[in-house]
Order: structure tokens, then sequence, then C-alpha cells
């Protein structure tokens, strides 16, 4: 059957019925199609039919329901258009469709198009003829204009098949009936105002449209519900916490409430008379594709659920390629089945783009959705956030539904949003976050405070956002979403009025640091004890305020001054007291720090298990880049038992985020066996690893081997700042291997730990058996990465000479993966690369040693070492041998050679002019590394050149009759790097 032969059947059973009721009329079906060939009679007569796409210019009235039937009832398809949509967008909807005529619910009709208008008020009451044309369920029953947010809007055009079936499965699964009462409370134009049209109407129930001050209350929303004794309605996702949240007991009519079209925050729905049914889908698959039975926030559910899909409708998980993942991998939400759309109107490349070819199945289509999610074990489906609602934030790409999610679960926080902006008063793409408190919270800066301190203490850095705006309300477009481009505005408003305070006459400094703080944050929502580095600071934004204070104040202070003194309060010492701190000897402090507490004590050394048993391992760092590519090699091993001590607040947020970042390097599980992977929610840093009592004392009895990847590769921070982590870290974990069964601890420290030692000890060759300790002088100048990573090589070694035993990894750079040419968008290499290509040109660093190699051939070495017991104590250099070894201008060469680039070879002081002293390069916050002298004139990057040759004769050892090969750097791996990269 058809839409309208479902209809007319109610015609004739229940002709008395009240079909539609808006704020001042009520018709009943007789009535209601009546009205309706009267239209259509007029249509006809004007030879508008099949083929045709017809306009309403709509109000919230009965008559758009009218004009709806009328244009169906001739065989045309029909495109809502809200009234009060600007001129221009009417325009441009009635232009798209090449329309000859437009109905209008308005009484008094301004035509600015260039076709005739025809009013449905006027015409309704005229005389007509029989109409009895026959719809084909092949032939298109609407079309809907996208939002356009994205782009120029696009119209995808519905058939009626496609919501026929729908709609008859909803009805039955949803006992919608001729006594149900439903509402039309979607926007105009929306594509789930049909569903709220049609769905009534087919079963001969009743249709309430809710005018414009009911639909955006919620308190005179649920009373309207009550009055009317509604049985089945739709409320936008934003408004779901607050409907909810009104007097309940009085709703003893409503049996379904239901929403969809963005994420659902967590709700308490334990005393709701009602079923609260939350719904995924696109306009491209006709309204809804799943449906989920909400559950109460309390219970252990996984975030984002969408339910499973409805009938005839197929949900597939693929990968970039379009291949179908297994259950539990992440990939992009894909739908195919009958409810898919016709495509988008007159725009046969979008819809080739959009609607590809099913990958199993001939002659049918899927749709992308551009959302990312994943199959659970029970059948549901996961929504983990759009595509698009990732963003490139200081090189790392941020899933900003993560920091939504943190966000949402602070106590009252009653509702948030969370984007990223380019707006004028900031460099770059900056995170805010927009949030409505609950009503008995105060609006003030203690509040603001107190959520950032909680998304502190769980998001890295790079994750935070900026700001903190507190609203009253998220203000909605048409289509009843969220008006991002009115948000922006707001936000750029709120930092004017920050960076547009015109500085007083300042009688203190502690004034004058809060000016320069405020100016570069873009807000005041901070005290004088806060550390610039909790309130939305980083260190691109760091070194804005060290420029500014050195220029304020005359005096030389640097990002890692402010590393060391984050706070107005200690900022107040360090400008005051200057010349009257007395500095610490700094290699006598490192020396202290690399002393291993007398506590830990390890017993005799174990035999080195080797048997075909199953082993238990425990992995820190899986999350990073060269962590993730270690695990996946790791799984490899059948004997082995994963054990992943991953950050998170919980063990599914932990298993989501080794998950995301399987997606995000793209990577390919063969294996996925959960009962080799065992994921935990912890921190190396804290007592007990962060982990539950039971928890780390069933770890301490079963894990034989320790992979230890975990590092804050970050060449600004200085050392103090890296200490907190990675030593406290190294140390919690040399304290768990001593407990329990005796561990073979595994660490992946770096090259670096030489450092440019080159200029004290006067050699060329480091092999892999010498002592860091020579190198000390230069460590004492470098970076605090550099600087913690040997302490943590000094601790390890007293852990060793107390019975630990130890393998050392000495990693080169980690450029890029060999096969796929993944890479990590955080590494500083892959930033200067662009920026060399950006400007055609290179620095002329004569002799600069990256130590580079690919991050699969360090995790196949490491994996295929580690399991020989005779690798015990020894340590190990993972660089290309001294005949492979690129130099950064060998580099440029390559891709010069391979690639027809032509780079300019410039003095450093000049490159650095041109490509990196400007707030807005790849590479500004790593200013001080090309331009601040450390020693006899000489930046760090000038004095890295001339470095060590390594040697690698245990690595080479080992790996002989491995199969395992160094990279090549050949056209085809730098050609895969380039394209992740965004070069080519």
């Amino acid at each position: 059957m058809t839409l309208i032969e479902h209809f007319n059947k109610w015609c004739c059973l229940t002709p008395n019925a009240i079909a539609i009721i808006d704020k001042n009329e009520k018709i009943t079906y007789q009535e209601l199609d009546k009205y309706s060939d009267a239209i259509a009679d007029k249509l006809n007569k004007i030879n508008v039919g099949i083929g045709d796409f017809i306009p309403i210019e709509a109000v919230r009235t009965v008559d758009f329901v009218i004009g709806l039937l009328a244009i169906v009832k001739v065989g045309a398809a029909y495109s809502i258009i809200d009234a009060s949509y600007s001129i221009r967008r009417k325009i441009e909807i009635v232009e798209r469709i090449n329309a000859k005529i437009i109905l209008t619910c308005l009484s008094d009709i301004e035509n600015h198009y260039k076709i005739k208008a025809l009013s449905i008020s006027e015409l309704k009451y005229d005389n007509y003829g029989n109409i009895d044309y026959i719809v084909d369920p092949s032939e298109p029953l609407y079309v809907v204009f996208t939002s356009g947010t994205m782009g120029a809007p696009k119209g995808v055009v519905i058939e009626h098949s496609s919501i026929e079936q729908f709609l008859v499965w909803h009805n039955n699964q949803f006992t919608v009936n001729h006594s149900s009462r439903f509402t039309a409370m979607a926007a105009l134009g929306f594509d789930v105002l049909q569903w709220e049209v049609w769905a009534p109407i087919i079963a001969g129930g009743t249709l309430y449209i809710l005018d414009e001050e009911i639909r955006r209350d919620a308190e005179l929303l649920v009373n309207f519900f009550d009055e009317e004794c509604i049985t089945h309605a739709f409320v936008s996702t934003v408004m779901i916490p607050d409907v909810i949240a009104t007097e309940r007991k009085i709703l003893k009519k409503l049996q379904y409430l239901f929403t969809g079209g963005e994420k659902l925050p967590p709700v308490n729905i334990a005393h709701l008379p009602y079923k609260l049914i939350d719904c995924y889908g696109a306009t491209e698959a006709s309204i809804w594709s799943t449906w989920y039975e909400v559950t109460n926030s309390t219970q252990d559910e996984p975030s984002s659920i969408i339910g499973k899909p409805r009938e005839c409708v197929e949900l597939m998980v693929l990968n970039q390629n379009f291949c179908e993942v297994i259950d539990g991998e992440i990939g992009q939400i894909c739908i195919a089945g009958p409810s898919l759309a016709r495509g988008y109107l007159n725009d046969e490349l979008q819809t080739n783009k959009n609607f590809i070819k099913h990958p199993t199945k001939d002659n049918e289509r899927i749709y992308c959705t551009g959302d990312f999610g994943k199959k659970l074990e029970d059948g549901r489906y996961q929504f983990l956030g759009r595509i698009g609602n990732q963003a490139k934030i200081h090189s790392y790409i941020v899933n900003l539904n993560d920091i939504d999610t943190v966000i949402a679960r602070i106590k009252g926080v009653k509702h948030v949003y969370v984007g990223a902006f380019l707006l004028e008063e900031m460099d770059e793409m900056e995170i805010i976050a927009f949030v409505i408190l609950h009503k008995n919270i105060e609006k003030n800066k203690k509040a603001i405070i107190n959520i950032r301190n909680k998304v502190n203490s769980v998001i890295p850095e790079y994750m935070r956002p900026i700001k903190y705006l507190l609203v009253d309300f998220f203000p909605r477009t048409k289509n009843g979403k969220i008006d991002k481009h009115l948000l922006s505005d707001w936000a750029e408003c709120e930092i004017k009025k920050i960076k547009n305070k015109k500085p007083e006459q300042l009688d203190s400094v502690e004034k004058s640091l809060f000016h320069i703080f405020a100016h570069v944050l873009g807000h005041c929502d901070f005290l004088a004890n806060d550390s610039f580095f909790d309130i939305g600071g980083y260190s691109r934004l760091g070194i804005k305020v060290a420029k500014m204070i050195s220029s304020q104040f005359n005096i030389s202070f640097s990002v890692s001054d402010l590393y060391r003194n984050p706070s107005i309060n200690s900022l107040m010492s360090k400008v005051f007291l200057e010349n009257k701190i007395v500095p610490l000897d700094p290699i006598k402090k490192l020396k202290e720090d690399a002393l291993l507490p007398e506590d830990i004590t390890f017993n005799i050394q174990p035999t080195y298990d080797n048997k075909n048993t199953k082993k238990h391992i425990l992995l820190i760092g899986a999350t990073g880049f060269i962590g993730i590519h270690l695990f996946t090699e790791l799984l490899k091993q059948p004997e082995l038992i994963i054990h992943c001590l991953i950050r998170a607040n919980d063990q599914v947020s932990a298993l989501e985020r080794l998950k995301q970042c399987i997606f995000l390097y793209k990577i390919k599980l063969i294996d996925w066996d959960m009962s080799r992977i065992k994921v935990h929610a912890g921190d190396m840093s804290k007592y007990r690893l962060g982990l539950s009592p039971d928890t780390y004392e069933s770890l301490c009895q079963k894990i034989t081997m320790i992979y230890h990847s975990a590092s804050d590769v970050n060449f600004i921070k200085p050392y103090g700042a890296e200490k907190s982590n990675d030593i406290a870290g190294i140390i919690s974990l040399i304290r768990f291997a001593s407990m329990g069964k005796k561990k073979v601890m595994i660490l992946l420290s770096t090259i670096s730990v030489y450092s440019w030692g080159h200029h004290f000890t006067g050699k060329n060759v480091m092999s892999e058996g010498e002592d860091i300790d020579q190198n000390l002088p230069a460590i004492e100048l470098d970076t605090g990465y550099v600087k913690a990573k040997w302490v943590v090589e000094k601790l390890v070694q007293q852990a060793q000479a107390r019975g630990m035993p130890l393998m050392i990894f000495r990693l080169g750079y980690a450029t890029y993966h060999s096969q796929s040419g993944v890479t990590a968008n955080y590494q500083w290499w892959g930033n200067l690369v662009k920026t060399c290509i950006k400007y055609q040109a290179i620095p002329n660093l004569t002799s600069f040693n990256g130590a580079f190699t690919s991050v699969d051939y360090i995790c196949k070495s490491i994996t295929h070492i580690s399991k020989n017991s005779h690798a015990i104590d020894k340590v190990f250099n993972l660089v290309p041998a001294v005949e492979n070894t690129l130099m950064t201008n060998d580099f440029f060469a390559l891709l010069e050679n391979y690639f027809d680039y032509q780079f300019e070879r410039l003095p450093l002081s000049q490159w650095c002019e041109m490509c990196i002293n400007d707030s807005n390069s790849l590479l500004y916050s790593m200013l001080a590394v090309f331009e601040e002298p450390i020693y006899n004139d000489k930046s760090l990057i000038e004095l890295y050149q001339y470095t060590y040759h390594f040697m690698s004769d245990n690595t080479e050892q080992f790996l002989q009759g491995s199969g395992i090969e160094q990279p090549k750097f050949d056209q085809a791996e730098l050609y895969r790097y380039l394209i992740n990269l965004g070069c080519m």
C-alpha cells in the first residue's frame, strides 16, 4: 500500500474522527480529504503531476498538511519551506527544485518568486472534481533540504516506498492506532516532521500541531501532553533533560517519548511513566534507522548507544577501504536497504560520493553517514561521534565528543556543547565549551574553575577547552539543532570583552601578570595560584606569555620559566626575586632524582620461561603511536595475554581509547580476541598504578614482563613538568615489578639519552654498552624530555643491579609506518616537513642525524628480541645502520628526487624568520629549540649536528635470521608518508 491508500482507508472507516488540530482549528478525516482534493484539483488543472516538485511555504497550521496531501494526490512531490526562512533561502529552494508554482499557508501573499503562489486557505473551500490518481511507490514523495552547515544545502529525494515501509514498521512497533494522539513538534522543513505527520494519519489517529510558544518551553509542553492526553511525541535532544525533569506524575497517557538527531546525554529516567526512545538515522536513509529504549543513567551501559536497526535496514561498520570490520572495532557507520533516498536532487556528483556500491551485494547501495561507531557484542550499535566532529587542535586530532562526555558527567552540569572555533581574536582553532548549569548551581567563576579542574584531571592538555562559557540556553536553528554559528558569535563577543579592556595604569606586578594571562587566554576565569597550563594554556600560548613578560618587565623570560612558575603567585616571586634565587646544581639535582628508593628490593633472578604456555604481560603506553603498534605486534604472539594500563575513568572508556587509537592509526587487526586483551583503567604515576587493591595484587602475581612504552614526548616542557609523570611512573612500575612474581622490565627509551654529548666527549661513535653518564654535561642543558629519559634509565639500571631483569631499547625516530604511511600528528618532524614543503625551503643543517626509522621496524624488533632470554641485561639501539643513516639534508634530497620538489637551503636564522617566527606556524612552539642559544651561542638544533654514529651490534646479532628489515625510505614509502601528512 501507499501512504495515500492508508489515509483513504481511514477517510472511509472514520470520516468524522478528528485528524488534525492546531491552535485555532480542528478538522476531521473527511474534511482533510475534501480540502486536499480541492487543492489537488487546482494543481491538476495547471498540469502539476508526476515528476514535479512543489514547495509549500508553511506555518504551523493544518493548512500545510492539506497542501502536502494535495501534492501527493496528483503524483508530484512536496518540499516544505518554513515561512520564517529568509527570502533568499526560500528563493534558493524554489529555484533548486525548478518549481512550477508554490503553495503558501500565509494569508498575505508577498510573492518574491518568479512563479505563481497559490493560497491554501483560499483554495481549500473550492469545488473540485474527482482525484483518482494512483501513486507509484517508486515516485518521489518529498525532498528535504539539509541545513547547509558544511556548504550549500542538499536536496534529499525520498520515495513513497521508503517512507511507507518505515511508517508501517513504526506504527506496529510502537502501537500507533486510531486512538493515538501524536504531536508535530519538529521544525518545519526538518525530515522528522514527515514522520510526525504521516504516522498518525495513516493509522487513523490525531495529529496535534504545536505552536512556537509550546514547542520551545519544556513546562508548557509537558502540561500540553497532560491536558490533551498525548500518547506519542517527539522532542529534540537538547530539550530532553528539561522535559523529563519536569513533573512526571501527570503524564499517565503518554506511552512513548521519542528523541534523536544529536547525542543524548546521560539522563535519569527511573521514575518515568512512559518509555524514552532514542532514534538514530539520517535524512538520506528515511529519517530513523535504529532505535533504542533508553536505560537509566545509573545503569552500567556504554555511552551513546543507538540500539539495533529497524526492520528493512542493514547497518554496517566499515573501515577506510569500505570493508566491514569485526564486531567491537571502530569504523564509519553505513546504512543499506530499501530505506535509502533516491539521492540528491540534480546533484549526481554528491550522490555518487555519499551513496556507494554495496561491498558484498550486487546492484545495491550503501549510504556513508560520516559517523564513527561500532557494533557491540549484543548486536546493538554505539555512536562515537561525527567524523566531522573531529578537530585539529595544535596539530592533534581531537574527538570533541570525548570532551563533551567528560563535562556532561560533572555534577551540576545540565547541558554542554563543545565546539572547535577559529575566531577573529584567536590565532588558530581552539576548543570552547558552552555549559548550562542546573538552577541550584550559582553561575560564577568558582563554578567554571570547578569544571575546568575536573576536566583537567581526566583529559590531556591539548584536548582541554581554552574557555568555558556559562549560558542560559543553546540557540537553535530552524531544524531544532544547536546553532553553532550563533555560539561562535557569542564566544567572539566574550573574548573581545577581555582583549578590548584597556590596561589601566597598573600599580602592581600582579595586575600586569593577570592582564597578560587574560589577554593570551581570552578569559579571566582563574585565580592567582592557578597554573597557566590548567586554565587553557599550552606551549604555544606560553611562548606569547613569555614574550609579553620579557617585554613588559624588561627581563629574559622563556616558556621554560613559565613551566617552572606557571601561576601568577609563583611568577611574582620569579619577577621580584630573580637575583636572589640561588639555583641548584642541575647535574646534582638529576643525580638525586635518579636514586631508587631503598625499600625496593628483588628476589633471586628467575629462570626465563620460554615454553609455549600462556604468559601475562603488562603494556604501558598502548595508546601512543609506538605503543599501539607494539600492541598489535605483541597480539600476533598467541602465547601472550596482554594487559594494557590506560589512563581513563573506567574500563569501558579505557577500551574505547584503545580502539579509537587503532582506528586513528589505520591498524588492521587480524586477532581481536578479548580473552587475550585485558584493559585496565589506571595511571602508572599513582599509588598502586591507580588500580584497585584486588586488581593490583592479581597483576603482581600474573605479570612476567612489563613493556614500558609510555612517554610524554614534549621538547618544550621543562624537566620538572616531565618529572611528575615519567619519573614517578617508572618508580611505581619498578615497585610493581618487585612484588609477587618476578618480572622482566622492557624499557623503551630513546637514542636522545646520548644528547649532543659529542661536544664534550669528542667521540664520533657511541656503542650500545657505553655509560650514558659521560654525556651528562650536554644532558644538563638539553630538554626536560631528555633529562627525564636519562633519570629513567638510571633508575631501571639500579633496579637491575638489585635483581630486576631488564632490557633497554633506545629508539630512533619513529617517522612513519612503512606500509600504511601513518604517522603521529603531534610529531615535530612531520610539522617540519609540512613547513618546509609549504615554504619550499629547508634549514641548512649540515649534518643533523635524526636517526630516522619506522615504527613497524621498531615494534617488530622489540617483539622478536624480547622473546629471547639471552637479551636480558642488554641494551639495543633501534636505529638505521651507519650506511643507511639519513641526515636531514639527505631526507629532503629524497623528496626532491622522488617528487620534483625544489627546496632552497637557507641559513638557520633566515629560515626561522621566514618559516616559524610566526604564531601561526606549526613549529612556533619549538622556536626556542631552533633559535635560543644553549651552548657556545648555538641553539639546540645546531648542537645536535655532527652527533654520534650509533652502533647497533646487539640489535643486528639478535635480529639475524628474523627477516625483519630496516626501512628503505624509498619512493613508495615516502609517498604514503606524505599522503598521511596531507602533503600529496
